[in-house]
């Protein structure tokens, strides 16, 4: 058997050196030898190519930034904002321990002028520098009580899983659990003119997807929620989010559902609510100030836009980010295409240099 695989072996090696002399190709290997296949890009089509993609990269930014900028927005950055009657910073005020486990809020003002007319223009607030991604935050959070399915699961929640009753000293599970939810901004908005003191602010909606994620365990929320206590950082407990609408309490809370889709941006927009068309002229705004954004060093601001769309900010950051990488790219460019040029020309002087001297030999 094995003599049998042997000379079947030896004599497709001689057919094949037969085949190769036929060929001309003695030794190596064809696809080797191609020049099609060993082609190398010139100095010249390089630069090109990165010229190119600067361009285009360029471009696209430049058109994510523009539409950015044309979108009818009032933006107003209250971090600073002080105490109406102390004059305190509110940060500060916030900053104090005693305010802030009473969850004390610092009532502060802000004007802002509307240059031409909103229709039914939204609501936002915005954070910056606050990394609501982190793997270890993300994850801190129980679906199960979410979905309303099992409000007494908390194994998901480390390290926000129980609390310390402070009337009957019991321990009880937080709900909702997790740092998440403890988390959720707490500031709350008023806006007003001279003529209007307070402009009625109107419920967003959330559409149907995203809503399908939350459910409440029954309409009696009070008992459904018995025997658990509310996160540290909220002034109440759940199923006081909104006692005025049933269907805008507990779970199905709209501000509480768009916290906890938490955001992939360190600087995130998230929907507040809605106003009834607006009027060029001014305005104020009558801030209770709560959320603590100083102790990250972050920023906070109240948006007025003509658009519901919460991705703003980030096609903003990304057209930037393209418009800066597209501008080293073309820099780059033009120092490569300088060195090829130099390179070339000190090529040419020594190869002149070169015949110059074999002919005087």
């Amino acid at each position: 058997m094995f003599s049998i695989t042997l000379t079947q072996f030896n004599h497709q090696f001689q057919y094949n050196k037969q085949y190769q002399k036929q060929m001309g190709c003695c030794t190596g290997v064809i696809q080797q030898r191609s020049v099609e296949l060993a082609r190398e890009p010139s100095p010249s089509f390089i630069v090109i190519t990165i010229v190119i993609g600067a361009i285009a990269l360029f471009v696209t930014g430049l058109i994510l930034s523009i539409g950015y900028s044309n979108k009818s927005e009032v933006i107003i950055n209250y971090t600073d904002c002080r105490h109406d009657e102390s004059d305190e910073l509110c940060a500060d005020f916030v900053k104090n321990s005693s305010n802030f486990l009473n969850f004390a809020t610092c009532p502060c003002t802000v004007f802002f002028k509307v240059e031409e007319e909103m229709t039914d223009p939204y609501i936002f607030y915005k954070i910056t520098n606050f990394f609501q991604n982190q793997r270890f935050y993300l994850r801190s959070k129980s679906y199960s009580q979410l979905t309303g399915k099992n409000v007494k699961d908390t194994t998901s929640c480390e390290p926000l899983t129980t609390a310390e009753d402070p009337l009957t000293n019991e321990t009880l599970p937080i709900l909702p659990c997790g740092l998440v939810a403890n988390s959720m901004f707490n500031d709350s908005f008023k806006v007003g003119n001279s003529t209007i003191p307070e402009l009625a602010i109107h419920s967003v909606g959330v559409n149907e997807p995203l809503k399908s994620l939350f459910a409440n365990p029954s309409s009696n929320l009070e008992t459904a929620f018995a025997g658990t206590i509310k996160p540290p950082n909220w002034p109440k407990p759940i199923h006081e989010l909104d006692v005025n609408n049933p269907d805008n309490n507990g779970f199905l809370n709209e501000k509480l559902i768009f916290w906890m889709t938490t955001s992939a941006f360190k600087d995130f927009r998230k929907l507040y609510g809605r106003l009834s068309t607006i009027s060029p002229g001014q305005y104020r705004v009558s801030i209770n100030y709560a959320y603590p954004v100083t102790a990250f060093d972050g920023e906070k601001f109240m948006i007025i836009s003509q658009s519901r769309d919460t991705s703003s900010d980030k096609f903003n950051q990304q057209g930037q980010s393209l418009i800066i990488i597209g501008a080293v790219l073309f820099v780059m460019s033009c120092i490569l295409f300088i060195i090829i040029q130099y390179t070339k020309r000190l090529k040419k002087i020594i190869t002149v240099e070169q015949t110059k001297t074999l002919k005087t030999l």
